[in-house]
């Protein structure tokens, strides 16, 4: 039984957007910025207060439920790649291993966030 698509919805394809102007007020990405991950990386910062946190330190808010290694390994390049969006690098840290040392930008630093 083949039948178009204007018979089947009522509509036809030209009045798509009229049908649904709510659609147009959308923002371009809504869930911007709202990972897990990126949500993890925040409230680390957020909770340390204006300082500069190594990496090992962020590794262990992001991943304090789970301390299993090959999690931790597998989702290490992860938080990177966050840090790399969400901070910037200060420097690095005169400990073994050296890790780097971030700063939260500052149009990342709202509280008001889920």
């Amino acid at each position: 039984m083949a039948t178009d698509q204007g018979s089947v919805t009522g509509r036809t394809p030209s009045e798509g957007w009229s049908a649904y102007p709510n659609l147009r007020l959308r923002p371009f990405a809504p869930n911007t910025c709202r990972g897990r991950i990126q949500v993890q990386v925040r409230r680390a910062f957020l909770s340390a207060g204006d300082v500069v946190l190594s990496t090992t330190e962020v590794f262990d808010f992001t991943f304090a439920r789970t301390r299993r290694v090959h999690w931790r390994r597998r989702h290490r390049w992860s938080v990177i790649r966050v840090l790399d969006r969400l901070c910037h690098r200060v420097g690095r840290a005169p400990t073994i291993g050296r890790p780097w040392l971030w700063r939260l930008k500052p149009e990342h630093r709202k509280s008001g966030f889920s």
